[in-house]
């Protein structure tokens, strides 16, 4: 029952859409002179919720650590894939992931080593640049990522929670990581053109 309680607490708060909830609470203005041009507060609510994301995924993986510390391995392995889950499918959502997926897998990164924050960071914005394609970047990343089980003495159950967001990130991302063998692919190039302004 506590258990089942547990994996509900976890799965409510991934879902939460930290996105929406913080665009309500710092609203954009637009400035009169430039109506299409979103400036000043957008940034500090860009910030916000990439700063939220990435609490959300440390925060719901410590917690996830403490509901399970004293079970079985398993159990934690059930919670980060109802979290993973539940956060890029999100039931408050309409099925769409709850926030930005690259600070939230961050975090849970972090729980297992604070300079993930470096390395990860340093591996998206490397392999973004060398494949010109966001998505497989970052996936390229996520597998460089497991160099950190080495690097930074990690424990062993790294392996089967980063192979869950290997996985979970696959299945997330999978029209867009098609989209990279294409014919016309959507480079950094083309996303910046069609940028909103």
């Amino acid at each position: 029952m506590i258990t089942s309680l547990n994996y509900f607490i976890l799965f409510f708060l991934a879902s939460l859409p930290i996105n929406a909830i913080l665009s309500w609470i710092l609203p954009l203005r637009q400035s009169i002179q430039t109506p299409h041009v979103k400036s000043g507060s957008s940034i500090i609510q860009f910030c916000f919720i990439h700063l939220f994301n990435f609490c959300l995924g440390y925060i719901t993986t410590t917690l996830a650590n403490q509901f399970f510390f004293y079970e079985i391995s398993s159990f934690f392995t059930i919670a980060i894939t109802i979290i993973l889950a539940s956060f890029f499918w999100s039931i408050f959502n309409k099925f769409e992931s709850s926030g930005n997926i690259i600070p939230f897998i961050l975090g849970i990164l972090s729980f297992y080593s604070i300079h993930f924050i470096w390395l990860f960071s340093l591996f998206s914005l490397l392999f973004i640049i060398i494949f010109n394609h966001t998505t497989i970047g970052v996936f390229v990343a996520l597998l460089a990522a497991y160099s950190g089980l080495t690097i930074f003495d990690i424990s062993t159950e790294f392996i089967t929670i980063h192979t869950l967001i290997v996985v979970m990130y696959i299945l997330r991302k999978n029209n867009k990581i098609i989209d990279f063998f294409s014919k016309n692919p959507k480079t950094l190039l083309i996303q910046f053109q069609q940028r909103n302004l």
